[in-house]
């Protein structure tokens, strides 16, 4: 009865199936706390699964009757589990325990101490729990092959004793901790270990130079976003002896200040992430050789332009070169990289036009150049990308490591597998902004085009308006001219626009005010005129500073009046012909220009008077101009009159 809408009721009145071994009620909008009594009469149920409902309060003590449970998973609740586990004690059959996303409360009436439950677990995950600290019991326990804390906050040095204990835990996920202390691993070698991640925990001190000896089967390891350092110069993993192959390495923000080398050939990478350290030189061409998908070499000191071996690997999904120093032009043959999706170049000095070739890659969703040197035109050809039919999006901006094909059922006679591990591609991009990163389904429905702060010039291609999927726009702090594209207007997916430090001129598109999900609006410092369409929908939630630097916009949320300044209010009625017609309106230059004659003629009258060698030039000058208009008149149009 997975994804149904039951009642709370079910859970009282399906005690009468005495004979039940698997009940199922996952994602079944069950609300209210569990029943105190009826579910609990069932001896022979051995799966119980009560995940992604909203279900509340704490487990019923009449838990305890359910003897022959090996698998319960109330993950994605608001049950309250009591940190002792009190309610599973007596029960030597359980085996698998999912408790993620609830709430792991104390239990001082209970002595956890004196606990040592008749159960051994092979798989534990209580991930998002708010947990305190690591559950006493863990302390007794010899055969768990899965184990996920992570995202408690927990603190302390790093439980390593849960390795010497477990000696076949296949997978132990800790991130999003705060353990700190030296990576300690156990004394004997482990060959079932493929995952091990304490990535966002404070650990400290030098890698294990034999974790890979510990761990000779290991398939992820993640580090990242620890305080780990060394002197580190030289790392081959080369004709690796692993068993399987070898799908990832991220050692990102670990800064090895002193990392010069890095041999990964004969494997079969698909995510390399060396983002966030140290390296310098150039691009290795090398990488040519690998099947890979994910490339992220971001924030580091790379530098020289970009080798063309880079442009064979067909395989690439994502490229993330962002913040390093590198130089040269963007090659036309980014077009071989034909199913790419995530494209950032941004801060490095790249130089020479946006080659047209980059329209060719007709999957991209996420295009980052800003920060750069880059000149010339917008093509307009980018209108291609990002295409309407929804269809063309799949999981492939996340890596799935299906390692779950060769590992064991949970227990005999469950549909359990121990859980496959997925590497969710993450992107950092400038919108509304602030920077904010994006992964998982967040990444596969977004789409942005961020260009600012280079040296474009002319007009904004209004074939931009045809990407109606696009979110994020940001042509700002360029050299861009001409007006706003009224087919703006066709951005129906858009929520930040930013085209802000150019020299646009024209008013406003009215139509930009059918944009419902715009969130963020900003045009500051142009040449725009007229009045700001303030009175309808997003717009009136913009505030001045999106507007400052136009002299010439009036209204709200400007304090200049359009009545005061003698310009006409824009009207829903206008026409796109009459928005881009111009600087400014008629009305307006026509009052600029009468203002200003006066004071130019006066100028010229008042240097002409007070300067002696001004007035002979002058004077000089119509001399020299009188007599051949004289003689011009005489010859052509008297003589012919006559």
């Amino acid at each position: 009865m997975v994804d149904s809408h039951l009642t709370h009721n079910i859970l009282q009145s399906i005690g009468a199936l005495t004979s039940l071994k698997s009940l199922i009620l996952s994602n079944s909008s069950l609300t209210a706390p569990l029943p105190p009594k009826g579910w609990c009469g069932l001896p022979k149920l051995e799966e119980l699964d009560l995940s992604g409902n909203a279900l509340e309060g704490s487990i019923p003590s009449c838990f305890r009757n359910l003897t022959s449970l090996g698998l319960l998973d109330i993950s994605s609740n608001r049950i309250e589990v009591a940190s002792s586990f009190k309610s599973f004690a007596n029960n030597s059959n359980q085996k698998a325990l999912l408790i993620d996303q609830n709430i792991l409360v104390s239990d001082p009436s209970f002595e956890p101490q004196t606990l040592n439950p008749e159960f051994q677990l092979k798989l534990l995950s209580m991930s998002n729990c708010r947990a305190k600290g690591l559950p006493n019991f863990l302390h007794y326990r010899t055969d768990l092959r899965y184990l996920d804390l992570s995202h408690n906050n927990l603190g302390g040095q790093d439980p390593s004793w849960l390795l010497q204990n477990n000696t076949r835990l296949q997978q132990f996920l800790m991130q999003g901790n705060s353990f700190k202390g030296p990576l300690q691993l156990p004394k004997h070698v482990n060959v079932n270990m493929f995952q091990v991640d304490m990535s966002g925990n404070k650990m400290q001190g030098q890698i294990p130079m034999n974790i890979g000896s510990m761990f000779p089967h290991l398939q992820i390891l993640n580090l990242s976003r620890n305080v780990f350092e060394g002197k580190l110069r030289q790392l081959y993993l080369d004709g690796n002896n692993f068993d399987g192959e070898m799908p990832l390495i991220d050692i990102s923000t670990l800064s090895f200040s002193a990392l010069s080398d890095i041999d990964l050939s004969d494997n079969h990478l698909s995510v390399l992430d060396l983002s966030q350290n140290n390296f310098s030189g150039s691009v290795p061409s090398c990488i040519s050789s690998l099947t890979i998908e994910h490339l992220h070499l971001s924030r580091n000191r790379l530098s020289g332009p970009l080798p063309h071996a880079l442009y064979n690997i067909s395989s690439l999904v994502a490229l993330d070169l962002g913040q390093n120093n590198l130089t040269g032009k963007i090659p036309y043959r980014i077009a071989n990289l034909s199913a790419l999706r995530i494209l950032v170049l941004r801060e490095n000095h790249f130089e020479g036009e946006i080659p047209s070739q980059i329209c060719q890659l007709n999957l991209l969703s996420i295009v980052d150049l800003s920060e750069n040197k880059l000149s010339g035109h917008i093509p307009s050809c980018l209108s291609i990308l990002m295409p309407t039919d929804k269809s063309f999006r799949t999981a492939s901006t996340s890596y799935l490591l299906d390692a779950s094909q060769d590992s064991q059922f949970v227990f005999p006679g469950s549909s359990y597998r121990y859980p496959g591990s997925y590497v969710e591609e993450q992107v950092l991009f400038t919108t509304k902004k602030g920077s904010y990163s994006y992964s998982g389904n967040l990444l596969e429905y977004m789409s942005g085009i961020d260009l600012s702060c280079n040296m474009l010039t002319g007009p904004i291609p209004p074939e931009l308006g045809n990407m109606s999927e696009l979110h994020s726009l940001n042509l700002s702090h360029n050299n861009l001219i001409g007006f706003i594209p009224s087919s703006f207007s066709k951005l129906e997916q858009i929520e930040s626009l930013d085209l802000s430090r150019n020299k646009l001129s024209g008013i406003i598109p009215i139509q930009l005010m059918e944009l419902n999900s715009l969130a963020v609006f900003n045009v500051s410092y142009n040449n725009l005129s007229g009045s700001i369409p303030y009175d309808k929908a997003q717009f009136a939630t913009f505030e001045e500073s999106s507007y400052l630097g136009n002299p010439f916009l009036c209204g709200p949320p400007k304090h200049e009046s359009c009545s005061g300044t003698g310009l006409a209010p824009t009207t829903p009625n206008a026409s796109s012909s009459d928005e881009e017609s111009g600087f400014m309106d008629k009305h307006a230059f026509l009052v600029t220009f009468l203002a200003s004659y006066p004071i130019v003629l006066t100028t010229i009258g008042v240097v002409l008077y007070i300067n002696p060698y001004w007035q002979r030039r002058w004077f000089y000058f119509i001399e020299q101009c009188i007599n051949p208009c004289h003689n011009f008149i005489v010859d052509n149009v008297l003589r012919r009159s006559s």
